[in-house]
């Protein structure tokens, strides 16, 4: 049995012999139907040896995305967690694959070194957890210098663990800032409480005194009211009426009003029972879409969210997940990676054990609108830090710096403090796909009355 099951169409049959004799040479087995023994069936023989491979490679092309049989196999690799894409031909994987990152290696005629196929080793290498060996045989300089490569390997890896928890330290220490920052801004908000209490409690007692002060003029003007009415009678002038002074007029006085109560702002941050974190995003109007190529960022239209709400700080993380669902579908494992392998109708599931456990109906996938108004953090710019994708790797981890999921939150957040909007995994949101934003909603609610099956996704892998 091989080490790695590749699957492709018989019309790339040229193709897929450069890249199985390439893997071949750096010391893999490869089965890729070449020969089937006799007596033998094609179907029996492919599961046997699907069953038997630790690590399967589709290779994507104008025919293969088309045949039934490829995307068989493909689903199969897929569901085992063993599926590594490959892009022979410049076209759009199936959808049901298109959030696995592809190898591209169009047009590649087996030279080396390549870049992508260096990536497409590291992969397979990493899966397989067996170091590619170029040669069965090598020569003494061969073997110093791949002892010189497992030297630096294991240099980058013991950097890359050092810069993890570097990442993980600092993460930390963030942490702890803005739970002192939180505590903080508690003690102000009990402090201004106070003081308004004490402020209330003046004024209350200084309407009091008016009160009082106006009572006793009322009685004492009620009492010369009477005095006026029935005028006192002198028994020593045989009963004549004395003469009484004209009572003097009470002056005004202006009724009391209620004081009007001072609402209380929201708090920036928020976390709950699990310590998932989240940040306030504010209300505002921003334009959604883009004048790129891309048909299904047009047209660009505005979208007014009319009231702020809370969004998480970083993605959900596989410890989160565990603490509602109990499991992690996860293939690259990490309590504080993101979690990954998830479809839309497990995160409903999530968000409403989530909701059963907080004794709320309040969490929520954001609509698409929200994700992107909090995306862009009120920038206009192509990215949430400007146009320069020089600077991307500050702030995301994506093709060019990763090959994996990261721990949330090492990159730079944007300007609302958002983590990981840009890069390390796709994002649901709750809207029904369409292929354009014409009839979308102005008002920043999801799009969702049309019943369609397809689910949008955001930022990047």
């Amino acid at each position: 049995m091989s080490d790695i099951f590749l699957s492709y169409k018989s019309e790339d049959r040229a193709k897929a012999q450069i890249i199985a004799e390439a893997l071949e040479r750096n010391g893999y087995s490869v089965w890729w139907d070449r020969v089937i023994p006799p007596g033998r069936t094609f179907d029996k023989v492919i599961e046997e040896e699907l069953a038997a491979a630790n690590c399967m490679v589709i290779l994507w092309s104008e025919e293969s995305v088309k045949s039934e049989w490829v995307r068989t196999e493909a689903s199969e690799g897929k569901r085992r967690k063993i599926l590594i894409p490959v892009l022979i031909e410049d076209v759009t994987p199936p959808f049901a694959f298109r959030l696995i990152e592809a190898a591209k290696l169009i047009d590649w005629d087996g030279t080396v070194p390549n870049p992508e196929f260096d990536l497409l080793l590291g992969s397979v290498s990493r899966m397989l957890r067996k170091v590619p060996a170029p040669e069965t045989i090598q020569k003494k300089g061969d073997r110093e210098e791949e002892e010189r490569k497992k030297t630096e390997i294991k240099k980058q890896e013991e950097e890359e663990r050092a810069e993890v928890e570097k990442q993980e330290r600092m993460q930390k220490e963030e942490k702890d800032r803005l739970k002192k920052e939180k505590e903080r801004q508690k003690e102000q908000r009990r402090e201004a409480i106070k003081d308004a209490i004490q402020k209330n409690i003046h004024t209350v007692k200084r309407k009091v005194s008016k009160e009082i002060i106006i009572a006793m003029v009322l009685i004492f003007s009620i009492l010369l009211l009477g005095y006026w009415i029935f005028p006192i009678t002198d028994e020593s002038n045989n009963g004549t009426v004395k003469p009484t002074p004209t009572p003097t007029p009470i002056p005004e006085t202006a009724t009391p009003t209620a004081s009007t109560p001072i609402p209380t702002p929201l708090p920036k941050y928020i976390n709950n029972s699990i310590e998932m974190e989240f940040v306030l995003v504010p209300a505002g109007k921003f334009m959604m879409g883009s004048g790129s190529k891309f048909i299904g960022s047009k047209p660009v239209h505005t979208v007014t969210i009319k009231k702020s709400f809370y969004l998480g700080i970083y993605p959900v993380t596989q410890k989160e997940w565990k603490d509602i669902m109990g499991s992690n579908p996860s293939y690259f494992n990490g309590d504080n990676h993101p979690v990954e392998y998830v479809s839309w109708n497990k995160v409903q599931e999530f968000i409403q054990k989530l909701n059963d456990k907080e004794e709320t109906e309040k969490y929520r996938l954001p609509s698409e609108a929200e994700w992107e108004y909090a995306a862009r953090a009120g920038t206009t710019t192509r990215y949430c830090f400007g146009d320069d994708p020089s600077e991307l790797g500050e702030y995301a981890w994506y093709g060019a710096n990763s090959v994996k999921t990261h721990p949330v939150g090492q990159k730079k957040p944007n300007t609302w403090e958002l983590y990981d909007m840009h890069g390390n995994v796709w994002e649901w949101v709750q809207d029904e796909w369409h292929s354009t934003y014409d009839g979308a909603p102005t008002d920043g609610s999801a799009w969702e009355e049309e019943g369609i099956s397809y689910r949008v996704t955001r930022g990047g892998s």
